[in-house]
């Protein structure tokens, strides 16, 4: 106990003196509440910086955000940092601080050109969690936080599920500020290589074409030319095989991700990844320095970024179409310059299997890098979304995003597009509290449907439609219904009783020859079938207007004209 206060009167007393007392140069990280304090120290310090409260996380204790400089979110562009996502990489944590003090006490003018918004922890459940062994791989600090939040969630997979309130405060944050910028910062695992810092940056591809150009032509070369001197960058080393002379992919960053969610708002995300085998010092400063440059670079192109998200926000009200679900393109590549180790195969004495070893003599090669991504799937963008009103998980997070929304006045029958579930895989074991649908597969009708009172309808003219989209469409790799926010629909609810329906069944195929002939060609072809009583009775209840339209039935309509009905 002497020990815990004699070092936390060193830090006041350090504080009070006008100074940060870093412990990142031997192999320490800062505690959740020496972060916390540290931001405060800077609040006081300086007029020009403000300490905010976004909502509490799921450990009850508040989610923080620094806001540095005159802030003047028309004209300037907003840079917003998340660190902690992942406690025990916890490099951007001390990097953004040291990043934000040197800032504010250096006579450089730069916040007159950029505002800066830093989360200096994320996962405060995962922080306040601390220990020294749950990063069996990295080296060091000496403790460190654990992946999982409070209620054992990988945050970096909430951003559209929203099961944490992280995610909801990160909502409001995120659609406070409308960064035009997103880092997030991480530790990687993986191969082994020589340098210490690799990027991620949005998948180019998903991007808007204006943006899309500016980052793959201007920006991305720009930020791995700038770090050449201080920490050399490779792009991550998402390897095509078991080591990166087998080539490096581009990782595809969907919105359950903090990238790919910012993405949907054209917002350029970044996620820096630094190599766990690295000394923690580097690893801080290799983060501190891509924070300067990726800062320098916003402040010099402010107004051209400014334009560019306006520019591809109108570009997203009106775009008539929506692609998703990417694949690599295994076709493109370039080659590119890769400084990675020599590597060999040895037998392992635990397993007695051949084991990948990389030895510490370094080697330069050249790698295959593959960036480019195609899509799958395309939908014609409706010209309204019709929400029932029962499904108000749904509509809440469409509020929280900021959605416009009307509701109907009265009840009123509508014709619009219907998607039904015709096929899908389930996962068989949990993925962050859910049993994940994949592999989804519909078909669409239309069909004249009684809507209520109060219903929700959202029109697509806004710049929230990719997110709109991306959520409400069951396709998508990150959709709702993925997520399982619909699972009520794929119940069946009414049945029958076969002694019942028997003799309804012979007047039903009695009544339509093509039902009797589609039925008989079953009879004979399939002997299962055929020798199946209930089977062949459910075949022609299925047919029957006795069938609930509802089953499968995805509840979300589509309408692809104007409406004319009240709404408020």
């Amino acid at each position: 106990m002497k020990f815990i206060w004699s070092f936390l009167s060193v830090m006041i007393c350090a504080l009070a003196q006008g100074q940060i007392s870093y412990v990142f140069e031997d192999n320490k990280t800062f505690t959740y509440e020496e972060c916390i304090d540290a931001y405060k120290h800077l609040e006081e310090k300086y007029l020009t910086v403000e300490l905010k409260e976004y909502g509490p996380s799921d450990s009850g204790r508040p989610i923080h955000l620094f806001v540095m400089g005159d802030v003047d979110k028309e004209n300037k562009p907003t840079i917003l940092i998340n660190n902690g996502i992942h406690p025990g990489e916890s490099c951007g944590i001390d990097a953004s601080i040291k990043f934000a003090e040197d800032l504010l006490s250096s006579d450089n003018t730069i916040l007159n050109r950029v505002n800066i918004c830093i989360i200096p922890v994320y996962n405060i459940g995962g922080c306040l969690n601390r220990n020294t062994h749950s990063r069996a791989n990295q080296n060091g600090p000496d403790e460190h936080g654990f992946r999982g939040n409070a209620r054992n969630l990988d945050l970096n997979r909430d951003f559209i599920k929203c099961d944490s309130r992280n995610t909801e405060a990160f909502y409001r944050i995120f659609q406070d500020w409308e960064p035009e910028i997103f880092v997030d910062t991480h530790t990687s695992n993986g191969a082994d290589y020589q340098y210490v810092m690799t990027l991620i940056a949005s998948q180019v591809d998903k991007l808007n074409p204006e943006l899309r150009n500016f980052v793959r032509g201007s920006m991305l070369p720009h930020m791995f030319k700038s770090m050449e001197d201080v920490y050399p960058m490779t792009p991550y080393v998402n390897t095509m095989g078991r080591t990166p002379e087998e080539g490096i992919a581009d990782f595809i960053d969907s919105p359950r991700f903090a990238s790919g969610y910012a993405a949907l708002f054209n917002s350029i995300g970044f996620i820096t990844e630094t190599h766990m085998l690295k000394p923690y010092r580097d690893r801080v400063l290799s983060t501190y320095y891509f924070l300067n440059e990726l800062t320098k670079f916003t402040a010099d192109n402010g107004e051209n970024l400014v334009q560019l998200k306006r520019k591809a926000d109108r570009h997203t009200r009106k775009s008539k179409e929506i692609q998703f679900n990417y694949q690599l393109d295994s076709t493109l590549y370039q080659m590119i310059e890769f400084k990675g180790f020599e590597h060999y195969y040895e037998k392992s004495s635990v397993t007695l299997q051949d084991q990948l070893y990389y030895s510490k003599n370094p080697k330069t090669f050249q790698v295959k890098q593959f960036s480019n991504y195609i899509p799958r799937d395309t939908v014609q963008v409706p010209t309204y979304y019709i929400i029932p009103q029962a499904w108000r998980e749904v509509v809440d997070h469409l509020k929280m995003h900021k959605v416009k929304m009307k509701r109907l006045k009265e009840d009123a029958e509508i014709e619009a597009n219907f998607y039904y579930i015709e096929d899908h895989e389930t996962n068989r074991s949990p993925y962050e509290g859910h049993f994940l649908h994949k592999d989804v597969v519909t078909r669409d009708e239309t069909q004249k449907v009684l809507f209520l009172k109060g219903d929700y309808i959202v029109k697509m003219d806004q710049v929230k439609n990719r997110y709109i989209a991306e959520s409400l469409e069951p396709r998508t790799v990150d959709s709702f219904f993925v997520w399982n926010y619909f699972d009520g629909i794929l119940q069946q609810k009414e049945w029958f009783s076969d002694y019942v329906f028997d003799k309804e069944a012979q007047e039903i195929l009695a009544n339509d020859p093509e039902l009797e002939r589609e039925f008989r060609k079953m009879q004979k072809e399939d002997a299962d079938f055929a020798k199946n009583h209930w089977a062949q009775l459910y075949y022609i209840y299925k047919a029957s207007e006795y069938f609930e339209k509802s089953v499968f039935r995805y509840p979300v309509a589509r309408v692809f004209r104007e409406l004319e009905v009240g709404m408020e």
